[in-house]
């Protein structure tokens, strides 16, 4: 039984987590565009402000890649499997 378990996991679809992230990425695109000016006024300020950037980076990052792996894998692509271990004669 645990082969069916794992073939049916196997034909499921993230759509609904990649409609979720690229409504995530595209709306935090939006309102950067949207509020450029007052990003640029707290992302050029110094100090301690020098981090927002950097942070803003990190999660337009993790949220923009997170939404491409899952729209690649709702689409059907998949990383090959290429570890085939041979042993070796030494």
């Amino acid at each position: 039984m645990p082969t069916a378990a794992k073939a049916e996991s196997s034909n499921h679809k993230p759509w609904a987590k990649m409609i979720l992230l690229g409504v995530l990425s595209a709306g935090m695109y939006v309102l950067l565009f949207a509020y450029g000016d007052m990003a640029t006024k707290y992302f050029t300020r110094g100090s301690w402000y020098a981090c927002l950037p950097i942070a803003a980076a990190f999660v337009f990052t993790f949220v923009h890649s997170a939404f491409a792996s899952y729209l690649l894998s709702a689409v059907g692509f998949e990383a090959a499997n290429n570890h085939t271990a041979e042993p070796t004669e030494d």
